[in-house]
Parts: C-alpha cells; sequence; structure tokens
C-alpha cells in the first residue's frame, strides 16, 4: 500500500510538471483559430533564445478622418535564428509610442505572410515593453495573424512586449505587411495604417544587402483608413 501510494504521488507530480512545462511554451496556432496568450520567457523556452539577423526601426502614424495625427511610434520588426532548432522566430514589437491629441491607443496588430509555415505563438515577458497581448487570430488561409490587446490596450507611453511567432521556416524576405488598428474614443471609429515591406517567411533567402537596401523602402499605407 506504502509503494502504491509513493507511486501515485510520483505520477501525479510528474503530470503536474509537465502540465507546467507544456503550458509555458508557445501555443500551436492553426488556420482558422483563435488562442489565448499568457506570455513567456527564454527560460521556460528554450527555442526562443537565438542570433538576431534583422532588427529594423519602421517608423508609422495614424490619422482620423479629418487628418489629425492620433498616433505615432515604431514597429521593431526583429528576426531571430533558433539556436536550438535553426528555425526562424518573428518578433516585432510596439515601441516609441505617442498620441499628440492626449488620447488614442492601440488595439490590435496584424501580420501578413505565413501562409502555410507553422506557427508557434506567444509573447516574451523577459524583454522590453510593458503590455501584452490577450489572444491571436490565424485567419483561415494562414496568412494572416491578428493579436486583440483588448482589454490591455497599449496606451502610450506604454509599449509592447517582443510577440514570439516560432514557424519552421528557415528562410524569410520583405513579403510581409503589418497594420495598426487604433481608437481615440471607446466608439465603433477604428483608425488604421499599415507597413508594407516587412519580414515574413520564406522558402528563398533574400541576401541581407538586399534586405538592407529594401528596408529605406518601407511605406506607410492606408493611413486614417476608418474602420466600421
Amino acid at each position: 500500500m506504502k509503494l502504491n501510494l509513493k507511486l501515485v504521488s510520483i505520477v501525479a507530480l510528474g503530470m503536474s510538471c509537465l502540465f507546467a512545462l507544456s503550458a509555458s511554451y508557445a501555443v500551436s496556432v492553426v488556420p482558422g483559430s483563435t488562442v489565448a496568450l499568457s506570455g513567456t520567457t527564454f527560460a521556460t523556452n528554450p527555442d526562443l533564445g537565438g542570433v538576431v539577423i534583422r532588427d529594423q526601426l519602421i517608423p508609422f502614424q495614424v490619422t482620423d478622418t479629418l487628418g489629425t495625427v492620433i498616433l505615432t511610434g515604431n514597429v521593431q520588426d526583429r528576426v531571430v535564428r533558433s539556436t536550438n532548432t535553426g528555425n526562424l522566430i518573428f518578433s516585432p514589437r510596439l515601441r516609441d509610442l505617442t498620441n499628440p491629441t492626449g488620447s488614442a491607443w492601440v488595439m490590435s496588430f496584424r501580420m501578413n505572410g505565413f501562409d502555410s509555415f507553422t506557427t508557434d505563438i506567444d509573447y516574451s515577458t523577459d524583454g522590453l515593453g510593458s503590455v501584452g497581448p490577450n489572444d491571436v487570430n490565424r485567419d483561415v488561409t494562414g496568412s494572416t495573424l491578428t493579436y486583440g490587446y483588448d482589454p490591455a490596450l497599449i496606451v502610450p507611453p506604454n509599449e509592447g512586449y517582443f510577440l514570439s511567432v516560432l514557424t519552421d521556416a528557415t528562410a524569410f524576405d520583405l513579403s510581409g505587411q503589418f497594420t495598426i488598428f487604433v481608437q481615440n474614443d471607446f466608439g465603433a471609429s477604428v483608425f488604421s495604417t499599415g507597413l508594407q515591406g516587412v519580414s515574413a517567411p520564406s522558402t528563398v533567402p533574400v541576401p541581407a544587402a538586399v534586405w538592407l537596401f529594401g528596408s529605406g523602402f518601407i511605406g506607410l499605407l492606408g493611413v486614417g483608413r476608418r474602420k466600421k
């Protein structure tokens, strides 16, 4: 009887440790699904450690329908090659945010270009930033990842944590697009701006000289676009 109780205790302890370990890892997100995010760290997920192979600051601004600038900032477009897996981690974050009119906040952030690549997603709480997304949605095509920050909205001067999209890609190009969605009241009006020419997983590597050169041509799209 004592042996059985001891065995049960060991199994229970092992199951609890396994659960805790799996909960701390990034969440696999398949096309057409939405999952909750809670944040992770390098200590709990060593696959996040690696060499930064792209780290580009991309400025943006969002205007309302009158052309008034309501929010400005930078997206830090970072790509890391995991030391453990050799695959790429796409880790952008929203930073340097200001709201010139005194009232505006980021409610969601979108990344395009993931297509058929696998995505294990979370955000890093042991890096820079202070606000993480509540959840992430992957559309049915698999290409688009949309992070929702409601109710933990990013209100300037707060900044976002680095997102962590672990993929099975070993190469990237600049065919992606970021979109930042902003509100300046609690009504139905949502304003957005898009950034093209950002990093996305690829089956064909792009020479470093090309993406460094191309980063100078990243433009703003849809400034002041209004969505109901």
